[in-house]
């Protein structure tokens, strides 16, 4: 078994223009990547087969005082954890060289591999993978994002839960995975039981990296918990719920990611759509678009990265539903800058800037985040800045 894990901690600043309240500044972490603990292991059990084990514990470096950890959900208020302590990644599985890999648990969506694949900056600050911009969907949701039944989950596919992931072996630089997770509309859970199908296939030989994936998660006849917050659909103005599925409807994602290496440089590009269906005739949650390009350039022990975003909607805003505090995002756009200085494989020093523009164009309500400074979709067709200094040590 090995341990393994990253801090990732610094000084940010956070503007948003409209907001009436002072630029945000101080303490943060996760500006280039999550702050954990990874716990695996592998036993050999022959013939080319092992058995193997991860438990990812995600934390929050910047506080450590349980009446901190402050939550919209109510039942998460004042706690660090609900259920198990390891909040990310987890699975149990088998891996052969020949027949590939099972993993069972919640284990990493190929989504994730895909978004990667198509801009420098994982998932945190630049990326537009992030839970605050979420290229997936308009004002960051659309339907079932990130894991099934997890608080805060944005316009992104993450991983989901009670799932299993299949990776094939690699032929000629090819792999191909396929995701699941069983759709249960036999009752009322605490937890989102929304079925889960993904199919990915990803190219990695020489400079060429390139990932496509298409997935869609359905709801059944009996809603999963606090999905039913639509009270009548035939209301333009109808309220929903972030992050759930109602009964009987379905979002589908088309995911594209390359990036190309010449010498130093390396140049990213990807697009997706996202598009929701089985809510009424007239009306739907989600049917949007976007694209990316980016790159890196190393010069010696120096990266500098970049990233341009768009992402569009389809519908009109009298197509779409408006969210919890009725608002609805045609366009926004992203920029991200960064730069790293590393001192070793494993300790860096970086730089990031992050604006976005034109999420949730009509918004009027405004709701602190954890912060203590709203964000951008609080605020109308606002512009949000991100900068952050920070240390980055991975062990």
């Amino acid at each position: 078994m090995t341990i393994s894990g990253v801090y990732d901690v610094g000084y940010q600043t956070v503007n948003v223009d409209k907001s009436g309240q002072a630029k945000w500044a101080g303490i943060a972490n996760n500006g280039v990547s999550t702050s954990a603990f990874f716990f695996k292991g592998q036993e050999d059990l022959g013939g080319g087969m092992s058995a193997i084990f991860l438990s990812e514990l995600d934390f929050n470096a910047q506080i450590s005082n349980l009446a901190n950890q402050n939550s919209t959900t109510a039942s998460y208020s004042g706690s660090v954890y609900n259920g198990t302590p390891f909040n990310g990644e987890q699975y149990v599985g088998l891996q052969s060289t020949k027949w590939g890999s099972l993993k069972l648990g919640t284990p990493n969506s190929p989504a994730l591999d895909t978004s990667s694949t198509s801009q420098p900056f994982g998932t945190a600050l630049g990326s537009g993978y992030s839970s605050s911009f979420g290229r997936l969907g308009t004002g960051t949701v659309s339907g079932l994002i990130q894991y099934v039944g997890a608080e805060g989950s944005g316009g992104r596919i993450i991983r989901s839960e009670k799932a299993a992931v299949y990776t094939s072996p690699v032929f000629s630089g090819v792999t191909a995975q396929v995701e699941y997770s069983g759709q249960n509309d036999r009752g009322g859970w605490t937890a989102n039981d929304n079925g889960v199908l993904g199919l990915s296939a990803k190219y990695n030989q020489g400079p060429l990296n390139a990932q496509v994936y298409h997935g869609k998660a359905s709801a059944g006849s009996f809603a999963a918990a606090t999905s039913t917050s639509i009270a009548n659909l035939s209301q333009a103005a109808a309220v929903y719920v972030p992050s759930y599925l109602v009964a009987n409807s379905s979002v589908t994602w088309n995911m594209l990611g390359a990036n190309y290496t010449v010498g130093n440089t390396t140049v990213f590009g990807g697009y997706t759509t996202t598009k929701s269906d089985g809510v009424t005739a007239d009306k739907r949650l989600e049917d949007n678009k976007s694209w990316n390009i980016g790159g890196k350039y190393v010069m010696g022990n120096i990266d500098l990265l970049a990233n341009y975003l768009v992402r569009k909607s389809n519908l009109t805003e009298q197509q779409a539903y408006a969210t919890s505090n009725g608002d609805y995002a045609a366009d926004a756009k992203l920029l991200g800058l960064g730069a790293n200085l590393n001192f070793s494989k494993n300790t860096s020093v970086y730089y990031r800037y992050e604006r976005i523009a034109g999420l949730n164009a009509a918004a009027t309500t405004q709701t602190a985040t954890t912060n203590g400074v709203a964000g951008i979709g609080n605020y109308g067709n606002a512009t949000s800045v991100k900068q952050m200094v920070g240390l980055r040590m991975a062990f």
